[in-house]
């Protein structure tokens, strides 16, 4: 990108539709942020981003419900994610290696 400012999220969450491909959400998110130059970031760097977007998880998940957006199952509420899944120590079962392919290959199909 020439000079370009880079894509900002509220453009990400009104280009992207609702019917996308793995490779769609990929090419649209590294618009946002390159998502190579996560791997150099340093552990606070990589922490504070963390932050950023755990926290905007969090006021998403709130402003959905305020708004009567949120999902429920069984009375149960869950979440929505439609971008590609990546295993971390939180999803992959007791026992499993992890797969650190997902460093390359941001979760999408080979």
């Amino acid at each position: 990108m020439d000079n370009e400012q880079p894509m900002d999220l509220i453009t990400f969450a009104k280009s992207l539709g609702s019917d996308f491909s793995t490779k769609e959400f990929l090419e649209l998110l590294n618009e946002v942020v390159d998502l190579d130059a996560l791997r150099n970031l340093s552990d606070e760097e990589s922490q504070n981003l963390f932050d950023a977007t755990q926290f905007l998880a969090d006021y998403m998940m709130l402003q959905r419900e305020f708004y009567g957006q949120e999902k429920t199952l069984g009375g149960h509420p869950y979440v929505v994610y439609n971008g590609p899944f990546i295993e971390t120590q939180l999803t992959r079962p007791t026992g499993k290696a992890p797969n650190f392919s997902y460093l390359e290959t941001y979760g999408a199909e080979e």
